[in-house]
């Protein structure tokens, strides 16, 4: 019975202290932590208790600690109002208290029980929750986990990509050196060209000038010959001439002798007279004057023949002078003096013309030597021209290529790309730009690929856009 009351006015007090607690808003606790202090709280002054079933007297401080001031419960107020009627009839007083007692007391049982349930199945809420928190505590970490190597995966990309744009951007510092080496030699090539060129200029000025001596230098040997040729003419004429100075000798001496024979006797003084015109030199007439009066040729016949002698024909050797008669050597008459000069003057005209023609003949050898060196200088040039066109072009061609990939850097730059996407487009230039026979990867292969996927990337960039766009004044 003690028992009884102890743990209903327990169960009371803390269904009370609960409402109190309730009313004034304290924090909650738990149903299981209040359980298991009243458990306590209810086992503590049973444990004083000594195997006979004597209760203990507790000590002052255990007394003030364990136990609390009891308080009046309905069933001590009844059995109160009951009690001065058991005088009279006890008995039944008696047992009608401890049907109350044992039905509250059941109904307090039944109550602990009904809390001790409810406190499970809050127990087996908390450890369901617990457990649901336990797996969303686990699933977070597994994606933790599996972004962090995301993440790690990522940076390693991007420190693949950075490192492939400094070897980019050193490629592209390299051939912007060639670049610049190329145009460099290029100027060079186009001074030394301008020079070549200006040298050739000054080389044909100087070959026409050449030409128009050439021509000049032919034009004086041209009227040389005709001046030759005039004067053989003229010597040839002198000598046919000559040679009938003898003949108009005899003659002229038969006629005498003739006219003397006609004379006759005439006289001594006559006769010495011839003796002593005979004894005197005779003058050979001129051969111009003379030429027509004493021949007994036609002279437009002799004019033919003395035409008709080839005057060009310098190696032929010249013909020898006819000798004199033996009356013209009896005579002793001299040869006239200007055949003689006629003669050395054409000696030294011969010599002239022979020192000129060697002389041209050296000097259009020389002429001929360096008209071919320029020729060859010039296809030499005409060859490093060509050479320096192709090399121009080929230049032209890599600068172009250098400003697209520029060009499509800048635009990469410029776009709002991520860098896991950026991370993508060169991880994809570079696998597409690996040679398979050297496995190396080709620097102009990648920025090709490089700029192609940025164009397919802006490409499929700008119709999301469109279709946002769409959808979005659609809706």
């Amino acid at each position: 019975m003690r028992m009884a009351k102890f743990v209903s006015g327990r169960f009371r007090s803390s269904s009370g202290d609960r409402n109190g607690a309730e009313k004034q808003e304290k924090p909650k606790i738990h149903p299981l932590d209040n359980l298991m202090r009243e458990l306590t709280e209810m086992g503590r002054p049973e444990t004083g208790r000594p195997e006979t079933g004597r209760p203990d007297k507790p000590s002052p401080d255990s007394q003030r600690i364990w136990s609390k001031p009891p308080r009046p419960s309905p069933t001590s107020s009844r059995t109160a109002r009951i009690r001065p009627t058991a005088t009279t009839n006890g008995s039944f007083q008696s047992d009608f208290s401890l049907e109350e007692e044992l039905e509250e007391t059941s109904s307090a049982l039944k109550r602990s029980q009904k809390e001790l349930q409810d406190a499970r199945n809050d127990l087996n809420e908390a450890r369901s929750q617990l457990a649901d928190t336990q797996y969303r505590l686990q699933c977070t970490q597994v994606q933790l986990n599996q972004r962090d190597t995301e993440l790690h995966r990522t940076r390693a990309n991007l420190q693949d990509a950075h490192s492939l744009l400094s070897a980019c951007r050193v490629e592209l510092q390299r051939l912007q050196r060639e670049l610049q080496d190329a145009q460099d030699r290029l100027r060079e090539s186009q001074d030394h060209l301008v020079e070549w060129e200006r040298d050739a200029l000054r080389k044909e000025a100087l070959i026409q000038r050449l030409a128009v001596q050439r021509k000049r230098l032919l034009g004086d040997l041209q009227k040389t010959r005709n001046l030759l040729a005039a004067s053989l003419l003229r010597v040839r004429q002198l000598e046919s001439e000559s040679q009938r100075v003898p003949a108009l000798e005899a003659r002229i001496l038969q006629l005498e002798r003739e006219q003397r024979a006609d004379v006759g006797g005439d006289g001594e003084g006559e006769a010495a007279g011839t003796r002593a015109e005979e004894g005197k030199p005779r003058i050979r007439p001129h051969s111009g004057g003379d030429s027509g009066l004493f021949s007994d040729e036609d002279p437009s016949k002799e004019r033919h023949s003395g035409e008709s002698i080839s005057t060009l024909d310098r190696e032929r050797p010249r013909p020898e002078r006819p000798k004199r008669s033996t009356d013209e050597e009896a005579t002793g008459s001299p040869a006239p003096p200007s055949l003689q000069q006629m003669e050395a003057q054409l000696e030294w005209l011969d010599a002239q013309f022979h020192r000129a023609e060697m002389e041209w003949d050296q000097e259009r050898h020389l002429l001929v030597t360096e008209l071919k060196g320029s020729q060859d200088t010039v296809e030499a040039l005409t060859t490093e021209i060509r050479q320096l066109d192709a090399e121009r072009i080929r230049l032209l061609e890599l600068e172009q290529r250098l400003r697209d990939v520029l060009h499509a850097l800048r635009e990469l730059d410029q776009m709002n790309v991520s860098r896991r996407a950026l991370g993508r487009l060169i991880m994809a230039a570079v696998e597409q730009s690996v040679d398979p026979l050297t496995h190396e990867c080709c620097p102009t292969r990648f920025l090709s690929h490089l700029h192609h996927s940025a164009q397919h990337f802006e490409r499929h960039d700008d119709l999301m856009r469109l279709a946002l766009l769409r959808q979005s004044t659609i809706t």
